[in-house]
């Protein structure tokens, strides 16, 4: 009996042996396939392209060479040309008119002596005689007739025929007795308006007229003499100084029109106009003259390229102005005289890098990527960094340093153990 325990006992600590070997092997196979996929597999993304706008927003002050026309009537103005038309020399460009009312009755009489000549046209179109009447009978009659004797004999195709014969015979005496009465009452009653109207208006009123060419808008601000781009023959754009602008800018009171009279618009004299937009003087070296900036009105939907003329600095003034200069006039732009702009100060375009993708090799920056299941360390150049990544160089196939540094849609390394150049993956 004792033997017999014995030899249980044995046999049960061998199946527990068996039963600890075999659950150790399944947890180190669990674990070296970890051990696996986390150290000897990659993940990778691809490179690709990127652009960036790093943009301004300042308020822009407009200066342009303006002559305000002015009228010693103001009641109402009827434009002869359209807003911010170009014009020539000695164009007709409004009317003034005394009354507030008198362009509304106008506007009436134009309507009312556009109705009679339309009536009259029509009184001279309806000119037809008693013959046309009676042919026109005399068909629609014979069309009858033959109708019934065809129908008697079962031609359905000359029915037909003649049954729209008859119709268009019936169409055209009844177009003759509409015609018949004339529209002579209507033009008497529209006529009897036309006269009366003549009681509302006075007669008195200016037409104005340009002596040179440009561009004319009906609106005026008043501050026509005080933002413009000339001053005694001198481009103000060239003479413009810190303080000038800002006691300007600072002050703004727009200059009424002289007593007894009225602005009508005013005339744009010249192609070329500017801006000044003002800045900190520690700011603006982010900036150049000579470049091209792009200048968007954003709330006027006007996106405008404008050549950066000049930085303007005074000594021992902290503030500074930039003059941007255009001859754009672009149709249907209202030329604010002041303005919330914005302006792409710098572009950048390449390829878009993770940050924590890029290591430091050799003394180079670069990331690893993976080529036919082989590493390779590829340089970069970093030109800008964003939230959480870098913007990076691209070169062109043409450059020698096309070869060494990333290229577009390259499979960079974002997850991977023991990484350096000429690894094979799965090694």
């Amino acid at each position: 009996m004792f033997a017999d325990g014995l030899f249980t006992n044995k046999s049960n600590m061998i199946k527990r042996i068996a039963v600890f070997l075999v659950l150790m092997l399944f947890i180190f196979y669990l674990f070296y396939h970890f051990l696996e996929s986390y150290f000897f597999t990659i993940k990778t993304t691809d490179a690709v392209y990127a652009s960036l706008d790093i943009t301004d927003e300042f308020t822009a002050y407009t200066f342009r060479d303006e002559t305000v026309f002015y009228s010693q009537f103001g009641g109402a103005f009827d434009y002869s040309v359209n807003d911010g038309e170009f014009v020539s020399l000695d164009t007709e460009l409004v009317d003034c008119y005394e009354n507030s009312t008198e362009i509304d009755v106008l506007a009436m009489r134009e309507e009312l002596t556009e109705q009679i000549a339309m009536l009259n046209e029509s009184n001279s179109n309806n000119s037809f005689t008693a013959s046309d009447i009676d042919e026109t009978q005399s068909n629609a009659t014979r069309a009858y007739t033959e109708m019934l004797k065809a129908a008697t004999l079962g031609n359905m195709e000359s029915t037909q025929q003649y049954a729209s014969n008859l119709l268009t015979a019936l169409n055209k005496l009844s177009v003759y007795e509409d015609y018949s009465n004339n529209f002579n009452d209507e033009i008497d009653a529209l006529n009897e308006q036309l006269a009366g109207l003549d009681t509302y208006f006075t007669g008195r009123y200016e037409t104005l007229s340009t002596d040179k060419t440009g561009y004319y808008f009906y609106d005026t601000d008043g501050y026509e003499s005080l933002f413009t781009s000339n001053i005694n023959g001198n481009s103000r754009a060239d003479i413009l100084t810190v303080n000038e602008f800002y006691t300007l800018t600072e002050n703004m009171q727009p200059q009424s029109a002289p007593d007894g009279e009225y602005a009508a618009g005013k005339l744009v004299n010249s192609y070329n106009w500017f801006i000044g937009v003002p800045i900190a003087r520690d700011s603006v070296g982010a900036y150049f003259t000579g470049q091209l900036y792009d200048i968007s009105y954003d709330d006027y939907n006007v996106s405008i390229p404008m050549e950066l003329s000049r930085i303007i600095m005074d000594e021992g003034d902290d503030r500074a102005v930039l003059l941007f200069v255009s001859s754009n006039m672009p149709t249907g732009f209202t030329y604010p005289r002041s303005a919330k702009i914005s302006l792409v100060r710098k572009e950048y375009s390449g390829l878009r890098v993770p940050i924590d993708l890029v290591v430091k090799v050799d003394g180079f920056y670069g990331v690893y990527t993976v080529e036919k299941l082989t590493v390779e360390f590829r340089k970069v150049n970093i030109i800008y960094k964003e939230y959480g990544y870098y913007i990076v160089s691209e070169y062109d196939t043409s450059d020698e340093r096309y070869i060494d540094y990333l290229e577009h849609n390259d499979a960079l390394i974002t997850k991977g153990y023991n990484l350096f150049e000429g690894k094979v993956v799965g090694e």
